[in-house]
């Protein structure tokens, strides 16, 4: 036999000795004015992928806000916005709400939470 190559028996084998197995993925927490709401991940890499979507010329912090939220979800850190930030966010999930007619559950809270947070002069 050569190298790499299994038998229907050790493949057998390595399945059943890896059964019972289960991945737990950790919500990606935001924290807004202070008060913290967690998103599924997949509800995060919609964000990011609406974020990477936005020019620069529209939302100059784009770029920003997504590697904020990228670097949160490859290391598992909050993500912290400015206001500015803040504000590229609510315009991504506002996109998403209008392009597909609905928001999705975990986006919810979240864009309500960016409504209602007070904004500083920027």
């Amino acid at each position: 036999m050569s190298e790499g190559w299994t038998t229907t028996k050790q493949n057998h084998e390595a399945t059943s000795s890896t059964r019972g197995l289960a991945f737990q993925v950790r919500p990606v927490p935001f924290v807004i004015a202070g008060r913290h709401y967690e998103l599924s991940v997949v509800a995060a890499q919609v964000v990011l992928k609406e974020i990477n979507r936005l020019t620069t010329a529209s939302s100059p912090s784009a770029q920003e806000t997504g590697m904020r939220i990228s670097q949160a979800l490859s290391d598992g850190s909050s993500v912290h916005l400015t206001d500015t930030q803040a504000r590229t966010l609510l315009v991504a999930i506002e996109r998403i709400r209008l392009r597909s007619g609905r928001l999705p559950a975990d986006l919810v809270p979240l864009r309500a939470a960016l409504l209602g947070a007070p904004v500083s002069a920027a």
